[in-house]
């Protein structure tokens, strides 16, 4: 009798639900339920109005067990063209302004977008990487071990590591902080002149090999192996890996592989800006050192003008002619000039010298030595051992008068 009256009463609620007049929630025979719509096109068909849960929505797939396919279709099936999304608020009551949403417009276009309070993170939960590109293919890729940003490949061996070409309005290198506060442990760099002549500029293509292109493009640049014998702080050494994507069976995205192709070496051309500027003043040097030479030079062919003059015009008699700067003494220019080992500076003192010297100053006028003349004419030695790098004067000096000064360059 209770289950007649059960099953009645099931009959009468169906044939209730199921007349037009009540069609809000319809069940046909194939199990389907409608609301909103008496013929029902999915196990679960809503027309009209909006689907809204207390909960979760939980998506198991086709098969409960096997979980072979599940998914959110927005927009499947309809006729029409309009913009489908999904969007997520942060509360109930700031319902009206959303804080993340992604979907597509009518016209195809699509993306995800923010305007909440704080970070929209883009972010994996273990060591899997970041990858954004078009045309199946990656363009911006952030390794999940290291966090190496690359562009343009898949496997960055620094913190950025592009594979192309990259511009820079007005041109110019790239600004980096140089603010003393921020410094340690600074020494003077003096690689110069000798280094920069030892350099090899040459042209290259690169052949394809540790994520280059092979393009055909011809470079001007250096190869690492010869600078690092110039200037070996310029060269680092880099591990370079490659990125296989392996699909599997029963995959639905491909997995990736890393593997090892071996060490490189890469060029940092900072140093060579001031690599040239030493050279260039160690050149002025030499050419200061130079005029000084040629002015000494002139001085004394202008002096031999002037005897010659005398001599023509001399028609009688005999005359002694001192070369020695009028029998004052002489300073030679030291030879060589500049050097790196050793240099000779010859001297001649007047006959009635009684106290003569010869010193060597810093470009401060310091005096770092001083070497006392005995001999009439001579020659003193300088060993470079004995200074630093640098411009120096020397000054000969007789009875406390100083003769001449003249100019040395030491370059080691």
């Amino acid at each position: 009798m209770k289950t007649l009256g059960f099953t009645l009463l099931t009959t009468l609620f169906l044939a209730v639900f199921s007349l037009p007049s009540f069609a809000q929630l319809k069940v046909i025979a194939d199990g389907k339920v409608g609301i909103g719509t008496a013929t029902p096109e999915a196990q679960l068909d809503v027309v009209g109005g909006n689907l809204q849960a207390r909960g979760q929505f939980v998506f198991t797939g086709k098969d409960a067990a096997a979980a072979a396919e599940a998914g959110v279709l927005v927009g499947w099936g309809r006729t029409g063209t309009g913009s489908s999304a999904i969007r997520f608020y942060p509360s109930w009551t700031n319902f009206g302004s959303w804080a993340t949403t992604f979907g597509v417009d009518g016209g195809g276009g699509g993306g995800l977008f923010h305007q909440g309070a704080n970070t929209l993170g883009i972010v994996t939960l273990n060591t899997q990487a970041v990858g954004i590109g078009v045309n199946s293919v990656y363009k911006v890729y952030v390794n999940g071990t290291s966090g190496n940003v690359g562009i343009n490949m898949t496997a960055p061996s620094t913190e950025l590591e592009l594979n192309g070409v990259a511009t820079k309005p007005g041109g110019g290198t790239w600004t980096a902080p140089s603010d003393r506060r921020l410094k340690k442990d600074v020494k003077p760099f003096q690689d110069g002149l000798k280094q920069v002549m030892a350099i090899e500029p040459v042209f290259f293509k690169y052949n394809g090999k540790g994520g280059l292109k092979d393009d055909g493009k011809e470079y001007v640049g250096i190869i690492a192996q010869d600078m690092q014998k110039v200037a070996p702080y310029t060269i680092t050494s880099y591990k370079r890996q490659t990125v296989e994507s392996v699909m599997k069976e029963g995959d639905f995205l491909p997995t990736e592989v890393v593997k090892d192709e071996g060490d490189y070496l890469a060029y940092d051309a900072n140093a060579l800006t001031y690599m040239l500027v030493n050279a260039i003043k160690e050149q002025q040097k030499m050419i200061d050192a130079k005029d000084a030479q040629i002015n000494a030079m002139e001085e004394r062919l202008e002096r031999l003008e002037r005897l010659m003059v005398t001599l023509n015009s001399t028609t009688t008699g005999s005359q002694t002619i001192d070369l020695s700067s009028n029998g004052n003494g002489y300073l030679m220019q030291n030879q060589p000039n500049p050097f790196n080992h050793t240099t000779a500076i010859r001297y001649t003192l007047p006959e009635d010298a009684k106290n003569a010297s010869l010193r060597i100053m810093d470009s401060n006028g310091r005096m770092l030595k001083e070497v006392k003349l005995a001999d009439t004419k001579g020659e003193v030695t300088i060993n470079a051992g004995e200074l630093n790098s640098g411009s120096y004067s020397y000054s000969l000096i007789v009875d406390g008068r100083i003769i001449d000064t003249k100019q040395m360059i030491l370059t080691k």
